[in-house]
């Protein structure tokens, strides 16, 4: 730190304010004694409700509802209604809740469905969007906590967990994917999208979404090997809690399938026989990426 503080004095004029514990909306807090560093949004959630009316708003457990499902249908169509929600920030509010991403991957999937319908929202959408907002003042203080985790080696060894949804985008039934990627226990990777095709099986929805995590698994690699945290002792381990999707990464035999999709799993199978990754069977329960999505 002293070199680096050094270098910098040299050459520019700098002011040191010790450690840092609010950047950009970031706050950090750190535990010496657990070797942890815990970093929330708490400051940014709390200015997003206060600009948006919703302060003391009543508050909800979860960021979505179940039993609602977001459509195009839900579109204002006539010219007047199509006006009254130009008046409703709902551009801004979605662009607020994408900057939360950073650390409240629990809000991806739902941030992700109301940014769908951006460019003509219904009441529908503003309403879920301010869903999320609710739940985010019950969960404020919520973020990443980054440190020491196992023991050992494992402190610093990548893995990562695969899912999809199958057919759950109402307009176009497309599935949906999403992945998280821990190292030892931290999650420094993850990610929620409408698949770019329709599936034919939940079986096919899930080997989408594996090749996906596959490939985020071969650039995590390189850039820790990059960065000194090597992975060569093992590959890559990927859970995933589809069985028929994990037995044609292992074993693709022949199939009456498309090209794209054979691609795929050959794809996986390579990493699999050169030991980049190694894929493993999850339950449903226990898969974290379950979470992003729905």
């Amino acid at each position: 730190y002293t070199r680096v503080y050094d270098r910098l004095y040299a050459e520019y004029t700098v002011k040191d304010l010790g450690e840092v514990s609010l950047l950009l909306g970031l706050r950090i807090q750190r535990n010496l004694e657990a070797g942890t560093m815990h970093i929330d949004q708490t400051v940014y959630v709390e200015d997003l409700l206060e600009k948006f009316g919703m302060t003391d708003a009543a508050t909800r457990d979860t960021p979505g509802d179940v039993n609602v499902k977001l459509s195009y249908d839900m579109c204002p169509t006539t010219p007047e209604d199509i006006e009254a929600m130009k008046a409703v920030p709902y551009r801004e509010l979605v662009g607020g809740l994408i900057y939360l991403l950073m650390t409240r991957p629990d809000i991806a999937s739902p941030v992700s469905e109301v940014s769908r319908y951006s460019a003509n929202p219904g009441p529908e959408h503003w309403k879920a969007a301010k869903r999320i907002l609710r739940y985010l003042s019950k969960t404020r203080s919520l973020g990443l906590t980054i440190g020491r985790g196992g023991s050992g080696d494992s402190q610093l060894l990548l893995s990562g967990y695969a899912d999809a949804s199958y057919a759950d985008d109402v307009d176009e039934r497309k599935s949906v994917t999403g992945y998280v990627f821990m190292l030892g226990n931290t999650p420094i990777s993850y990610k929620t999208r409408r698949q770019t095709s329709v599936t034919h099986s939940s079986t096919e929805a899930e080997l989408f979404a594996i090749d996906e995590a596959a490939r985020e698994a071969m650039y995590l690699r390189s850039l820790l090997d990059d960065l000194g945290v090597s992975q060569t002792m093992s590959g890559t381990l990927i859970r995933e809690d589809n069985q028929s999707c994990i037995a044609l990464c292992k074993n693709p035999v022949h199939h009456e399938k498309t090209k794209h999709v054979a691609v795929r799993y050959f794809y996986i199978r390579g990493l699999i026989d050169l030991d980049m990754i190694a894929v493993e069977y999850c339950p449903t329960n226990d898969m974290v990426a379950d979470i992003m999505t729905k």
